[in-house]
């Protein structure tokens, strides 16, 4: 009986798909869009192949390497099946010019973010559209202001605490934990108004740590599972988001009684502006929807090397389709798009032979100058991360101090960049680097 119903699923979601790819082809042609190339695919109704390929690089964290040579051999933008479903990825400046600002609002990343997201950090600016994401996104504004991020003394504080951990006598330490603690620190004191401790690696802050790692890595796979995420074992992942949500409340209720006893006059106003949490509490008695926003909060101090978005209504891409690349691309609803950072800042055509180089002299250069799509750390538009601007001034500040009491560093490792994919990515062997204090 099982392999019977079995055959049935599968000859309904045969044709199923028969059916869509037939009618999208069918509109393509009457309207002039040319598909992009396609992934040579081993099972080329499903993407097994490619699915399980990917899994299998990930655990050999060579998935951000082994993408690029995809764009390599296919070009800017090609498509590939994923699951069932048509996957479109792109690396082309016009086209993320047209998905990220131009025609934003119809691309989305709810499908997608939701459902693996929702038990960390529940429904909040980072994993819905429409409504809800605005009404966070304004709330947010005010704490990400250029004048509300500019006092550098609780990252000094922090700072001092690291000094002291760091060989002054040219042996080698790996600064990525180091730093790693000191922004946790830092982001943990500006988003619940007090720090965890990573850099005294107080046995709380080391339980709420792993927590939150756990929490982000199941959350990150499961976003790359995709429809099949519901797999990935969940009893550790659903523990660990518990525990997020029972720290984050703590604090969220906390926040919520000193609003209150301000407004009856029972406490004077002591708290520094600068504390998210306390700034999205002066009007909002919610606390699930403060806790989902300052647990996605947390997010903004990641790198992604990778930005996906799915279509929310029938579209187009301008370019990619066609032999030379340079025909629009009909896009129907629900396809998702996958945008590789990693491999768009390593363009040559864009960034010179060197691309691949540690260069920061490039910025000096008129190779750098008005690069604006090429080079999308922080993403763009109406979703660009909303920590940009406090991120680089955290990342400057740090870095100058290190400068000024180490006047000689060495990089202590020749291995190449090797990224460590979970949610976010760092580098798998560190940054192991030797100091000479002055």
């Amino acid at each position: 009986m099982l392999p019977e119903s079995i055959f049935i699923i599968l000859a309904v979601a045969t044709i199923s798909l028969w059916a869509r790819t037939w009618q999208h082809a069918r509109h393509r042609r009457r309207h002039g869009y040319e598909p992009a190339p396609r992934y040579r695919h081993t099972d080329p109704f499903f993407g097994f192949d490619l699915f399980l390929k990917t899994g299998k690089d990930y655990g050999e964290n060579r998935y951000l390497p082994e993408l690029s040579k995809l764009f390599a051999q296919y070009g800017n933008t090609f498509e590939a099946i994923s699951v069932g479903k048509r996957s479109i990825y792109t690396i082309e400046p016009e086209n993320l010019r047209s998905i990220f600002v131009d025609n934003a609002r119809t691309w989305g990343v709810e499908p997608i973010r939701l459902a693996p997201m929702e038990p960390f950090c529940g429904r909040g600016f980072l994993t819905v559209d429409g409504d809800l994401w605005h009404r966070s996104r304004r709330l947010f504004g005010p704490s990400f202001e250029k004048r509300a991020i500019a006092d550098f003394t609780a990252l000094e504080s922090f700072v001092e605490k690291m000094l002291p951990r760091i060989p002054r006598d040219g042996s080698t330490v790996d600064m990525q934990p180091l730093l790693s603690s000191l922004f946790i620190d830092a982001t943990t004191l500006f988003l619940f108004g007090e720090s965890i401790g990573q850099l005294a690696e107080s046995i709380d802050s080391t339980r709420v740590s792993k927590a939150f790692d756990e929490a982000m890595y199941g959350s990150g796979m499961r976003i790359a599972m995709g429809p099949l995420g519901f797999l990935a074992k969940s009893n550790k992942w659903l523990k660990a988001c518990q525990e997020c949500q029972s720290f984050a409340d703590q604090y969220v209720q906390k926040a919520i009684r000193y609003r209150h006893e301000l407004q009856s006059g029972a406490a004077r106003r002591k708290q520094s502006k600068n504390i998210l949490l306390y700034s999205l509490a002066e009007n909002l008695d919610d606390t699930e929807f403060l806790r989902n926003n300052i647990l996605q909060a947390f997010f903004v101090s990641q790198v992604l090397p990778q930005n996906n978005r799915v279509a929310l209504a029938n579209t187009t891409l301008p370019v990619g389709g066609g032999p030379r690349g340079k025909s629009p691309i009909y896009v129907a609803a629900g396809t998702m798009v996958c945008v590789s950072y990693y491999t768009l800042h390593r363009q040559e055509r864009h960034w010179g032979p060197d691309a691949a180089q540690f260069k920061p002299t490039r910025w000096d250069d008129d190779v750098a100058s008005g690069q604006a799509y090429p080079y999308l750390p922080f993403g763009a538009g109406p979703r660009q991360c909303i920590g940009r601007e406090k991120a680089l001034m955290e990342a400057s500040y740090v870095l100058v101090r290190l400068l000024q009491c180490f006047p000689h560093i060495e990089s202590r490792d020749s291995r190449e960049w090797q990224g460590h994919v979970q949610l976010s990515a760092q580098n798998l062997h560190g940054c192991k680097v030797a100091f000479t204090a002055i």
